[in-house]
């Protein structure tokens, strides 16, 4: 029984070109006898050092900016909370002019 696959086509599937997967270790093994250790371990090394400098430049300047930050909050941080509780004071009396204008007009109307 065939089990259909839409979006995988085998009716042109070769197993024979496979047969060059057989040569294949040999190929490998070739190009790694040509591979120098040496270099290898070199660039990896130059590689490991970029890495991590790139690290303590991005950790360096991510400090940078939280001391920014932190300064910018104290230096206006007092000023935006004294705005806030003022503005919040502001509200809270108009809302009780506001109630007290409403529970008038509800008396003055209900004694007429």
């Amino acid at each position: 029984m065939m089990i259909p696959c839409p979006n995988i086509d085998l009716s042109h599937f070769d197993a024979r070109k496979l047969e060059m997967l057989r040569h294949l270790p040999h190929h490998v093994s070739h190009f790694v006898s040509e591979i120098d250790a040496e270099e290898v371990s070199r660039v990896a090394r130059e590689v490991t050092y970029t890495v991590v400098g790139f690290g303590v430049l991005a950790f360096q300047r991510a400090q940078v900016q939280r001391r920014a930050v932190v300064d910018a909050l104290q230096e206006t941080g007092p000023t935006y909370l004294a705005s806030v509780a003022h503005q919040a004071a502001v509200t809270l009396e108009e809302l009780r002019t506001l109630v007290d204008t409403v529970r008038n007009s509800g008396q003055s109307s209900s004694s007429h």
